[in-house]
This record gives structure tokens, C-alpha cells and sequence, in this order.
């Protein structure tokens, strides 16, 4: 062997001794299985959210809009408890409406942005670029994330309930607008 060959190959294998010797460490399955869980979870959320029709807010508030002047006008006058009560209930959630959209539109982006920083943390501990300690830190901030993201996704579905309710008795309401 020449002098060239020998201290290539020694350098070969020099290198390779130290890349080896770098190498992350293999990724913890139980962090794994609790990102994958965590994606799951998010994704599971982010179809829910968007099988939720994000017009109808849009709708109730154009349906504000133009009953608002007489909702005023009814509450101006003597009502009927029941009927005080159906119209108070209506208005406060027609006057809502636009909000109430904007908080669904503000959680489905949420979700995403979520989602997508679960997947670049799984790729990061898949790939061991997080040391296990530091991505414990990390999973436990996400899991506090998705813990608040689905207690506001049970608060929009809720949301969304009224604002279906809302529009089922909008006839109802209309008969109660128009009565003399």
C-alpha cells in the first residue's frame, strides 16, 4: 500500500470512529408514542372544527344586522317572560355571532400551527436532534397547549350549538319581531 492510499484510509476510518461516536442517541419510543398521540389528537380536533359550518356565523350576524332596531324596539315594551326571554337570548347570541366566528376561525389556525409544530418536534426527537431531557420539556409544553386547545374546542362546539339553536328559531323570533 503507498503512503497516500494508507493515510486516506486511516483518515477514513478516523472520521468515521468520530461520526460514530457522535451520533444522537436513538429516540425514547415513550416520547414518540406521546408526540404521535399528541398529533392525533390536534388532527382529530382540526376535522371537527372544520366539519363546523363557519358561515353560519356570518349569517346570524347579518340577521343581527337587520333585527337589531326591532329587538330594541320589542324590549321597549312589555313582554311576556317566555317571550322576554327567547328574544333576550336570541339577541345576545345574534350580537355575538361575528365574535363567536372570529374565536373558530382563530382556533382552527391554532390547531394548524399546532399540528405543524408536533410534527417538526417528532421529526427533531425521530431524528435526535432534541436531547431526551429537553424534549420531555418540550412534550409537556405541548401537551399544556393541546390541553387549553381542546377545552376552547369544547367551548366553540358549545358555540356552535347555540348558534345552530339560534337559527332554527329565527322564524319563531321573526313572528315575535313583527307582533304588534
Amino acid at each position: 500500500m503507498t503512503h497516500g492510499i494508507r493515510s486516506t484510509a486511516c483518515g477514513a476510518l478516523a472520521w468515521g470512529a468520530l461520526a460514530l461516536g457522535c451520533a444522537p442517541a436513538p429516540p425514547d419510543p415513550a416520547q414518540l408514542a406521546t408526540v404521535d398521540s399528541l398529533i392525533t389528537t390536534t388532527a382529530a380536533a382540526l376535522l371537527t372544527l372544520n366539519e363546523l359550518d363557519a358561515g353560519r356565523y356570518a349569517r346570524l350576524d347579518s340577521l343581527f344586522r337587520s333585527a337589531d332596531a326591532r329587538f330594541r324596539d320589542r324590549f321597549n315594551d312589555t313582554l311576556d317572560t317566555a317571550t322576554a326571554r327567547l328574544l333576550g337570548d336570541q339577541y345576545l347570541l345574534l350580537r355575538q355571532a361575528g365574535r363567536i366566528g372570529d374565536d373558530q376561525l382563530r382556533m382552527a389556525t391554532d390547531l394548524a400551527t399546532t399540528k405543524e409544530r408536533l410534527h417538526a418536534l417528532r421529526t427533531d426527537l425521530a431524528n435526535g436532534a432534541i436531547a431526551p431531557a429537553d424534549a420531555r420539556t418540550h412534550i409537556d409544553q405541548e401537551s399544556r397547549t393541546v390541553g387549553r386547545l381542546m377545552a376552547a374546542l369544547d367551548t366553540v362546539i358549545g358555540n356552535y350549538r347555540a348558534a345552530q339553536l339560534a337559527w332554527e328559531r329565527r322564524d319563531t323570533v321573526e313572528r315575535l319581531l313583527s307582533a304588534p
